[in-house]
């Protein structure tokens, strides 16, 4: 007999040591995370804190249920044992702070002593860390009612919590709010909703698993294993019974608890017809609960995730099977993956849901299990996809409008799982893989959370990009690291690079706190750095078309320009009202965009260089034929006209999609401020450039204007190829070794990437191709001409 309180300490420790071999089957690891931030506030009896009693009371027992076959008088010394200690350690407290639950451990202690079978120890087991559990809740609130912050520090740890997985992380707001009363940057009625939000959460999640793994030891004729799950159900449902009878009321509270009982009574007596009619029951009595209702943000976090998950089912999995077969397994699981979090994002989503009718719920519940049987059965990669677009559109259907608005938190959830394939894909050699979902998570990265980061903090926004491009911070980036076929260390330290500045913008992004003046600047910056593109493309222009000659030519271009000016204007009002929809579109809005203005500008240069510079800089040597067909001049008129819409709307459009995010953070007036301070050095740079023009020779002023048209269209077709590869339109082959500064892209579109450089390369060749056809054109003509004259004069 060990009673000394050394002699617990080295049972402890012991027991401790196993509880560490049998991670898989308990929070071990959550509950010394907990530990380990409170550990100076765990001063006990004996020094001992009561979660390490009480883990070490659980290991114990199972140490005891395993001897209970091979050597039963041995179990029930260790269960003797274990009395002993749960007297001395926990039981005072309990039964201060819940007498009831104290009982029901009590009751627990007393059902293992009497059992000698494994479904009996199992269920008494199971009721006995139940109890602990709900115990430790029950003493965390009434410690924090009475200003206890000492105590509720030191029993907080002995919980559980939600089961994690590779899209959805252990919370820890609990923890976090006991911090934040200890900082006095909480108050303690707030501290204790949260408390009571993280447990009560965390508890109703794990019922869920504990009613899930019942069925499948049933199905897999577990005994010990169902009256386990069953009793672990029991236990958790009496901890989140009183969120239950507030919402369906004390009557229907006590029947589900009754159920409860008779469900592990059917488990211990292993009696399947009525497990499985059990479980049906409180199955559809559990239907739509929720112990703590979700806020109106957590609505549109779940709502998001479902959003996001579900679009990234068909392309992992389309990745991974072809013709019945499993070309990368990765794939699959990432698509089985996915395809859980977004029933478990849904199911937390059911209770907060309006009255919009059950078919719909039934329907997508029916497509999310018709998605794991594609998957499991290896269906055909289309039909895959098919029932994941049709899962979205009828979720679209049953949730409120307000739920569907964009949501940063699952992109980032979702980008950060998509990390996790890229070193899974490494891991495993298979790079092409691992370049899909590297591609994958920029593509989510550009079309949601990189346009509010631009907006807010555009140095940042840069860093992150590169990071998944050609490097940045003094770090390699990912798609040149994929293609030189890099090592997992090296990409795992690019990736936790990338993970660590994730956190700062999901931080930034999410907080709201943005100041007056940080808003104002930021506008600033946004409208003067996407206006100065366009008046270098304008005043190019313009300065080629300054002869009285040319004046027609002015007009389409300027009337361009202005339908565009007004267009963006209206656009920002538009965007105010539907900016979903169109940041929806992300990247490949900017691509079709990029795209059209940089056919337009090669179609402009040419006739730029052949038209405006011999025709009007020469006309001494040869006059004007007016040969132009009607369709020529009404073509060239539309064609002016576009490139000047297209030259302002381009810049437009971006600066009034960015200049949302920050109407968001600080409200329209501020923004407004920041865009006309931006716009005035914008004004005055176009005024100097008309007027500096008015000086020049104007030859020179030519050559330099179509120098500059053709500098900012190489920089442009470099911005539209990497515009075209975010959204997969193109192939993206790096340039190994190769690094250039992410201000480069900004500024003159430079990324390294061959299909990029290639483009750049080929429209300058172009561009100064074309100048060089028009001189050797001329020369021909001045030579023609010169013979003409000699002849004459003879």
């Amino acid at each position: 007999m060990k009673t000394g309180g050394l002699s617990h300490v080295s049972r402890l420790s012991r027991a401790k040591r196993s509880s560490c071999l049998l991670v898989s089957l308990s929070p071990c690891l959550t509950l010394l995370i907990g530990l380990t931030l409170l550990m100076p506030f765990t001063s006990q009896a004996q020094g001992i804190a009561p979660p390490q009693a009480a883990e070490a009371i659980r290991s114990d027992l199972l140490q005891a249920q395993l001897a209970l076959s091979r050597e039963p008088a041995s179990a029930q010394r260790q269960v003797a044992d274990i009395q002993r200690q749960y007297a001395a350690l926990l039981a005072p407290q309990l039964a201060a702070a819940a007498p009831a639950t104290e009982a029901r451990a009590s009751a627990a202690l007393v059902a293992l002593a009497q059992a000698t079978e494994a479904p009996r120890f199992a269920a008494a087991r199971a009721q006995l860390w139940t109890a602990l559990l709900d115990g430790s809740y029950q003493v965390v609130l009434g410690a924090l009612a009475q200003g206890d912050l000492t105590t509720a520090k030191a029993w907080l740890p002995l919980r559980e919590y939600r089961q994690a997985n590779r899209v959805a992380r252990p919370g820890a707001d609990a923890t976090l709010a006991l911090v934040g009363l200890a900082n006095n940057t909480l108050e303690r009625g707030a501290a204790a909703a949260a408390v009571r939000a993280d447990l009560l959460d965390a508890y109703q999640a794990r019922l869920g698993a504990a009613l899930a793994d019942l069925a499948l030891s049933q199905q897999q004729g577990y005994a010990a294993r169902s009256a386990e799950s069953a009793a672990l159900a029991e236990g958790y449902f009496a901890i989140i019974a009183g969120a239950y009878a507030e919402q369906h009321g004390v009557a229907a509270q006590a029947q589900a608890s009754q159920r409860f009982a008779d469900l592990t009574a059917a488990a211990i007596g292993g009696d399947s017809a009525a497990l499985s009619a059990g479980v049906a029951q409180l199955s559809h009595d559990l239907a739509g609960f929720r112990a703590v209702p979700l806020s109106p943000a957590e609505q549109i976090n779940r709502a998001g995730k479902v959003l996001r998950y579900v679009s990234l089912i068909g392309p992992n999995y389309g990745r991974g099977v072809r013709d019945g077969q499993v070309t990368n397994q990765i794939e699959v699981e990432e698509a089985r993956t996915f395809r859980d979090a977004a029933a478990e994002a849904f199911a937390d989503l059911q209770s907060a849901l309006p009255d919009r009718g059950v078919p719909g719920v039934a329907a997508f519940q029916n497509d999310l299990a018709t998605l794991q049987q594609q998957i499991d059965g290896l269906a055909e990669p289309q039909l895959v996809q098919q029932t994941a677009d049709g899962a979205e559109a009828t979720f679209k259907q049953i949730v409120p409008a307000e739920w569907l608005q964009t949501n940063p938190s699952a992109d980032f959830d979702a980008m950060r799982e998509l990390l996790v394939q890229v070193e899974k894909a490494v891991a495993a050699k298979q790079y092409p893989q691992a370049e899909s979902a590297r591609l994958d998570a920029y593509a989510i990265l550009d079309a949601g959370p990189e346009i509010r980061l631009r907006a807010l903090a555009p140095d940042q926004a840069a860093d992150l990009a590169g990071l998944f491009w050609q490097g940045a911070q003094g770090f390699t980036g990912l798609a040149t690291l994929i293609a030189e076929r890099a090592d997992l260390a090296t990409v795992e330290a690019t990736t936790a690079a990338i993970r660590a500045d994730l956190l700062k913008a999901q931080t930034l992004v999410g907080s709201g706190n943005a100041t007056p003046g940080a808003v104002i600047g930021n506008a600033a910056v946004i409208i003067f750095r996407q206006g100065l593109e366009a008046v270098v493309i304008l005043a190019s222009l313009f300065a080629g078309l300054r002869k009285a000659a040319d004046a027609k030519y002015r007009m389409p271009l300027a009337l361009g320009a202005l339908a565009a000016g007004v267009a963006s204007v209206g656009c920002w009002f538009v965007l105010r009202a539907v900016l979903n929809q169109f940041a929806a579109l992300g990247g490949r809005l900017e691509a079709i965009v990029s795209i059209v203005s940089v056919l337009v500008l090669l179609v402009i240069l040419n006739w730029f260089f052949h038209n405006i510079y011999w025709v009007g800089w020469l006309s001494g040597i040869q006059k004007r034929k007016k040969r132009s067909l009607v369709s020529q001049e009404t073509g060239q008129m539309i064609a002016l006209a576009t490139v000047g819409f297209t030259s302002v709307f381009r810049e437009g459009f971006e600066t009034a999609l960015f200049s949302q995010v920050l109407v968001l953070e600080a409200g329209a007036q501020i923004v407004l401020w920041g865009l006309l301070l931006g716009a005035l050095p914008i004004a005055l740079l176009g005024l100097i450039t008309f007027r500096f023009q008015a000086k020049l020779p104007y030859k020179m002023l030519l050559i330099i204007s179509g120098v500059l048209i053709a500098l900012v269209l190489v920089q442009m077709m470099g911005q539209t190829i990497h515009a075209m590869q975010a959204v997969r339109w193109m192939s993206v082959t790096p340039i190994g070794g190769v690094t250039v500064p992410y201000w480069m892209g900004i500024w003159f579109g430079i990324y390294p990437t061959w299909e990029g450089l290639i483009a750049q390369a080929v429209a300058g060749t172009l561009v100064f191709g074309s100048y060089f056809l028009a001189e050797q054109q001329q020369d021909k003509k001045v030579a023609k001409a010169r013979v003409s004259l000699e002849g004459s004069s003879s």
